[in-house]
């Protein structure tokens, strides 16, 4: 569990970071609330949602 950081959605702070590497490089940090259980992606201070992952994730490095 992350100090502070508080789901968007639920605004409990019962949310894990996994840090992840992505094939172009780029880094993000995947969250994810346990209690009511949305997802997202974080890069650079930006959310992002599953359709914007996989846009990153198939651009050319």
């Amino acid at each position: 569990m992350s100090d502070g950081l508080r789901c968007s959605t639920c605004g409990q702070d019962t949310v894990i970071e996994i840090e992840l590497t992505l094939p172009d490089g780029s880094a993000v940090v995947f969250c994810s609330c346990h209690r009511c259980e949305s997802k997202w992606w974080d890069r650079d201070g930006e959310q992002l949602d599953l359709d914007s992952l996989v846009d990153v994730t198939r651009r050319e490095p």
